[in-house]
């Protein structure tokens, strides 16, 4: 009786090792394989994601070097090319302003010569009428102590006028002064004196303040007024 049941759990382990003990183990040590690759596969994708991190850390990296490589030339031809515009407006000022003072002058000379012939054509009107009245003097009014370029030129140019046109019939201050300068004063008073008592009318000038004075201290010396 005891051998048939030794004999029979024999058989039982022999068929349980066989069908179910040794694909079990089987099947464990596949499973076990997969996990290991599985495992060794999940290694490897990381080590390949960060290899790639790394890849793009560099990229990102040498991009932003490339930037701002791109940014310190664009700034520097940006400032380049603010110098040259810059530069070329500053010269095209300078021309523009050089230009503008030419014209000025030219203008300026332009209205210069209006004016002379204007003081020229006044004081011949006022000599003409002074030589046909028998008048001993014209005195040409002026504010050249202030004005120098303006009444101070009108003074000037009606001497000048008074000298070409009427020649001995006048006598200048102005050509007192130059007698003065060249063989001084008292030559000057003889030069006048004979002058005019040759009959030349005597041209001379005086500020218009003193001149509203003494036009009516002494109105005697205003024989004619220009």
């Amino acid at each position: 009786m005891l051998l048939a049941q030794a004999v029979n759990f024999g058989v039982l382990l022999t068929v349980l090792t066989i069908f179910v003990y040794k694909p079990l183990m089987k099947a464990m040590e596949e499973r076990r394989k997969k996990i290991e690759l599985g495992v060794k596969g999940g290694e490897l994708a990381e080590q390949k994601i960060a290899e790639a991190e790394a890849v793009g850390v560099e990229k990102m990296k040498a991009a932003d070097r490339e930037a701002i490589k791109i940014v310190g030339v664009a700034e520097q031809k940006a400032t380049t090319r603010g110098l040259e515009i810059t530069r070329a407006a500053e010269h095209k000022g300078d021309a523009i302003l050089a230009d503008a003072a030419k014209t000025a002058e030219r203008k300026k000379a332009e209205e210069m010569i209006k004016l002379e012939a204007e003081a020229a054509r006044l004081v011949k009107a006022a000599i003409d009428y002074a030589l046909a009245q028998h008048r001993k003097s014209l005195t040409i009014v002026h504010k050249g102590n202030i004005m120098k370029f303006t009444e101070g030129a009108f003074r000037d140019w009606g001497y000048a006028a008074a000298e070409k046109l009427f020649g001995n019939r006048v006598y200048t201050w102005a050509q007192w002064e130059r007698s003065k300068k060249a063989q001084g004063e008292e030559v000057a008073n003889r030069e006048q004196k004979a002058a005019l008592a040759g009959g030349a009318l005597l041209v001379k000038d005086a500020i218009a303040d003193i001149t509203l004075q003494q036009v009516l201290t002494r109105p005697e010396d205003f024989d004619v007024i220009a």
